[in-house]
C-alpha cells in the first residue's frame, strides 16, 4: 500500500471516531432531556426548575448518575 491508501484509512477512521463521539453526546443529551420532561409531568415551570437544578448539580461536579438520582429525588419531593 502506498501513502495515499494510508491517508484514506486514517481520515476515514478519524471521521468515524468523531461521528461516534458526536452521536454518543447527542443521545446522552436526549436522554437527559427526556428524563427531565418525564419528571416535569408536562409542567413548563417544573421542567425549567428541574433543568436549572440538573445544571447546578452537574456544575458541582456530580457524576451523571448521581445527578440524575438527586434530580429524581428533587422531583419526588416537589410533588
Amino acid at each position: 500500500m502506498d501513502a495515499t491508501a494510508y491517508l484514506i484509512i486514517a481520515v476515514a477512521t478519524a471521521t468515524a471516531i468523531a461521528f461516534k463521539i458526536y452521536i454518543y453526546r447527542r443521545i446522552r443529551a436526549w436522554v437527559e432531556r427526556d428524563l427531565i420532561r418525564g419528571l416535569a409531568s408536562g409542567s413548563p415551570e417544573r421542567q425549567s426548575h428541574l433543568e436549572q437544578e440538573y445544571a447546578r448539580l452537574r456544575a458541582q461536579g456530580l457524576s451523571r448518575r448521581d445527578a440524575q438520582t438527586r434530580l429524581q429525588q428533587t422531583a419526588a419531593d416537589d410533588k
